[in-house]
């Protein structure tokens, strides 16, 4: 009997995931092609880059033993098995973000896509993946540093207070309802200058409008009453920056 030939369609197919490794390695993905058994088949250079294995190193050796972390190993090729006994698989097609293991044992995050293809002697698996590690390392680093400058804030005894172009009240830190004892959040009727004695109030409006175009400084601090949520008055000392140019804050900073 005459030997069976892959098809046309498969011999191409065949060709991108099991050949000439030349155009793979001219990808900046990392490729990683693996047989339903969970052994690896083929990777490219960009993989042996980013994981530090080398080709001879993983051929024919178990996917999850080279590249994932031991406690997702078993979830790993329960899906194989899942895959084996009733075609179903979850993961193809999605976008991922996961752990993955290098050969000197550090711990890297990638993003993986799973694509399946058919090859001469069944389907395979192909894995794209990009090291996002430093991406993800420096978002928490920004986070942390986010959520320190918060902190610091939030714990001045100094009111903060931003405002708009045109006086409206956007937000205050606490040391608002530690000092003068309002809520965080009011929205007091006629806005953040209702507070000002009413005898500060015109210098206090000049003052702001000075502020908004340019004329006074941040070391130009002024001086008004503003009540307190039990009606009684406090001095209070204020200066303003004008950020309005800053399209991260567009606001005034008292």
């Amino acid at each position: 009997m005459a030997e069976e030939r892959p098809t046309e369609a498969n011999e191409r197919t065949e060709r991108r995931v099991d050949g000439n490794a030349a155009w793979l390695d001219a990808l900046l993905d990392a490729i990683v092609v693996m047989r339903p058994d969970g052994t690896v088949q083929q990777c490219n250079e960009a993989a042996v880059r980013m994981f530090g294995w080398r080709r001879d190193q993983v051929i024919d050796r178990d996917f999850a033993d080279l590249y994932i972390p031991e406690e997702f190993r078993a979830d790993h090729r329960a899906g194989l098995a899942r895959w084996a006994a009733t075609g179903e698989i979850v993961i193809t097609g999605r976008r991922m973000e996961l752990p993955a293991l290098r050969a000197d044992g550090r711990r890297i995050t990638v993003e993986l896509v799973v694509t399946q293809a058919a090859g001469w002697n069944g389907p395979v698996f192909v894995g794209f993946m990009r090291d996002i590690t430093e991406l993800r390392e420096a978002q928490r680093s920004i986070e942390a540093n986010e959520h320190r400058f918060r902190a610091i804030v939030e714990h001045s005894h100094a009111i903060i207070s931003i405002l708009g172009r045109d006086g409206s009240w956007q937000s205050s830190t606490t040391a608002g309802s530690r000092i003068l004892g309002w809520d965080r959040g009011i929205e007091p009727e006629g806005g953040i200058f209702s507070l000002v004695h009413p005898d500060d109030l015109e210098y206090a409006i000049a003052t702001f409008n000075e502020v908004v175009t340019g004329t006074r400084g941040p070391d130009e601090p002024v001086e008004f009453r503003v009540r307190a949520a039990d009606d009684s008055w406090h001095w209070i000392e204020t200066s303003a920056d004008n950020l309005l140019d800053d399209p991260i804050v567009d606001a005034i900073v008292l």
